[in-house]
């Protein structure tokens, strides 16, 4: 005759089975937090709490759980060996499968680091031609489409004064177009100013109505401020992100979006989802460039799930991360990216090289961007 269960130990296993499952459960909903779980927000789950925080760090959530399933794996095993569940292992199996989806797609973004700017400075051309030269004549060329562009993003959280160190690493980066997020209050012309004595080139600064500030080469482009809502689409609204909106476009064929989404308050998402929601919907737009610091990895559901392509992950670098500075990219979450929306037939934008620098008194990386066509 068998041995009668007691009822506390009934309880003590239903316990252990609704425990395990809601562990295996939690586990297996970061890898797809909008399709397995009940719709947390209007842009998807993956942009509310807890989620939009974690899945940002690929390599860091899926060692965790990693690290987490094997703990229950052995419980799990001595608890069978003694008489108990299999709830322990259930749930070790799953945090392990959900551990090593996050690291695969972790290493198949690129957790390597792109190599940093250029050391050394390109030298000046000379303002005017050498003694016994005579100069040419300026002819006025028709504009014609650019070729190659070099987009320059970083946040310099809040910072009002330009350092050396960046003037030198931009000096070297040779940019045509400069977004700056969380700039402080004229951070934008004093940048120019000092890239100007450095014969940098001249530079044109482009104001958004927030904190974001976009300098554009005048030497190498013609980019001039266009109405946002030339950008409007379906889930798009006048303004598309509250961190900062700025279109400006070349009327030659390029279009850049610079974009500063709004700060992930734990307290009210909503504006980061909204702004997510939006920059998704931009996506929609032909030959579009989007720039900027997005405050969300790839893995943010709407821009997943959107026509964008992430420039960094297609030369091997998707899963370095610009912020914090003070960690190994590899550890880190991309949250600056320039995205390119979907290729016409012809005269798409096609990445090229990308780099990157580091931003005095700031925990963010910058990202330098070459696009050829």
């Amino acid at each position: 005759m068998p041995e009668r269960r007691s009822p506390l130990r009934t309880v003590l296993a239903v316990i252990a089975w609704l425990f395990g499952a809601a562990i295996a459960y939690g586990a297996l909903t970061t890898i797809a937090p909008d399709a397995l779980t009940p719709p947390l927000a209007e842009a998807g789950t993956s942009t509310a709490f807890p989620y939009a925080q974690v899945v940002d760090f690929p390599v860091l959530l899926g060692g965790g759980l990693a690290l987490v399933g094997l703990v229950f794996l052995f419980v799990g095993i001595w608890r069978l060996r003694a008489g108990g569940t299999a709830a322990a292992l259930v749930a070790g199996l799953a945090c392990l499968v959900a551990g090593g989806v996050h690291l695969y797609r972790g290493f198949d973004a690129g957790l390597a680091s792109p190599p940093r700017v250029a050391a050394e400075e390109v030298s000046p051309q000379p303002a005017t031609p050498p003694e016994g030269d005579a100069a040419p004549e300026e002819e006025t060329a028709p504009a014609s489409p650019l070729s190659e562009l070099t987009i320059t993003q970083l946040n310099v959280a809040d910072d009002t004064e330009v350092h050396d160190a960046l003037v030198r690493d931009l000096v070297r980066a040779q940019p045509d177009v400069i977004v700056i997020a969380e700039a402080g209050p004229g951070y934008g012309q004093a940048l120019a100013d000092r890239l100007a004595a450095r014969e940098a080139g001249t530079f044109t600064v482009n104001e958004s109505t927030a904190s974001l500030v976009v300098l554009t080469s005048a030497d190498t482009t013609t980019l001039a401020p266009a109405p946002v809502r030339s950008l409007d689409t379906a889930t798009n609204r006048t303004r598309i992100t509250q961190g900062g909106s700025l279109v400006l476009t070349d009327g030659a064929g390029t279009k850049i979006y610079a974009a500063a989404v709004a700060p992930r308050d734990r307290a009210d998402m909503r504006p980061y989802q909204l702004d997510i929601s939006g920059l998704a919907g931009a996506c929609e737009h032909n030959n579009l460039i989007i720039a900027g610091d997005l405050r969300a990895s790839m893995n943010a559901g709407p821009l997943a799930r959107s026509g964008c392509t992430d420039v960094a992950t297609e030369l091997g670098y998707g899963g370095f991360g610009t912020w914090p500075a003070g960690a190994p990219g590899w550890l880190g979450a991309s949250r600056s990216h320039v995205l390119l929306g979907p290729a016409p037939p012809q005269g798409a934008w096609k990445p090229e090289h990308i780099a990157y620098f580091n931003i005095p008194r700031s925990n963010h990386r910058g990202l330098v961007v070459t696009l050829t066509r």
